[in-house]
């Protein structure tokens, strides 16, 4: 979280709140540990007529404990905004929560948002596309509410990079990416990053077809290993620091119509008898050559012989 960030947080609440009175007492208690001390130092973080503090297990420069909430409350002095984190501020915060006017994540974000895209207006379509794509990688998963407010906020820097805070590739490109990039941006994550095969980190680096393959596919395999164990979110944002392997930098040919590839696989195991993928039964009699036999009945997912049809060449 940078001072954009803070600066926009700051002024969604002073557009939820209303004027400041002696002894109000308003608090949030759904930001992480990480982005709740982001705001405490955060000179960006101002709201007029409130002071500001969070409320922790120690006490510091705009940090104060639960104990010093409740005497805070029950002081009635100027008015209190607490950044509450419920791992650290332990128990005793139950006065705060009945007496005071809470911002909860919905109504935070919902405001935050609205003003992190008002610089896109008149192109907001190609960033909501983004968030789109994303919604559709690692069967459906939601984007959580910091994530496209994270999104907006870098985008107004480069849309291309932010997109890696969604989780998908990031692009090079100038302006907004595009619907294709988009796409391919998605394909990419989806490939590398939340990974559903078993298939070994050069095996799917492989299958990229990437242009310049020698250079640019050892720099891609070690990024992947450097990343593994972790989400893809995460994976992501480490691969937005290294322009070198964005999209537009490395050219994947699986994207291309043009023929890059044939790769001939034999019908046979390492004994000689027919795999079971290919459909293919030995020949009877004198024949040598196997045969197809293709059942119009059987389901689809037992019909992928169907592409071997007019193929009588026996490979070994």
């Amino acid at each position: 979280m940078g001072p954009e960030h803070a600066k926009l947080f700051a002024q969604a609440i002073t557009n939820i709140l209303s004027a400041p009175v002696p002894g109000s007492i308003a608090f949030l208690r759904c930001l992480t540990s990480d982005q709740v001390d982001v705001l405490a130092d955060s000179d960006a973080f101002h709201i007029p007529g409130w002071t500001i503090n969070a409320v922790i297990d120690i006490t510091g420069t705009r940090r104060i404990t639960a104990d010093q909430a409740v005497e805070q409350r029950e002081d009635k002095g100027d008015a209190a905004l607490l950044i509450i984190d419920p791992l650290r501020a332990g128990a005793g915060l139950d006065g705060i929560y009945s007496a005071g006017r809470e911002i909860g994540e919905a109504e935070l974000f919902n405001e935050a948002l609205t003003l992190a895209r008002r610089p896109f207006w008149g192109h907001m379509s190609v960033l909501d596309e983004a968030i789109r794509r994303a919604e559709r990688l690692g069967r459906r998963r939601r984007v959580t509410p910091w994530a496209k407010f994270d999104f907006y906020v870098s985008a107004s820097q480069n849309a291309g990079r932010a997109v890696a805070r969604l989780g998908l590739w990031p692009i090079a490109c100038e302006g907004d990416p595009s619907s294709s990039e988009l796409d391919l941006s998605a394909e990419l994550a989806d490939r590398l990053l939340y990974v559903s095969d078993t298939r070994v980190v050069s095996e799917r680096v492989r299958a990229l077809v990437l242009d310049e393959a020698d250079t640019h596919g050892p720099e891609l395999e070690r990024a992947l290993r450097l990343v593994a164990g972790l989400s893809p979110e995460e994976s992501a944002r480490r691969i937005e620091d290294q322009p070198n392997l964005w999209l537009g930098a490395i050219k994947p040919g699986f994207a291309s119509e043009a023929l890059r590839l044939i790769q001939l696989t034999s019908w046979r195991d390492t004994k000689g008898k027919l795999l079971k993928w290919s459909g293919l039964i030995n020949a009877e009699g004198e024949e040598t050559t196997p045969r197809l036999i293709l059942d119009r009945n059987a389901r689809p997912r037992t019909a992928r012989s169907v592409w071997y049809v007019g193929l009588r060449t026996q490979m070994d």
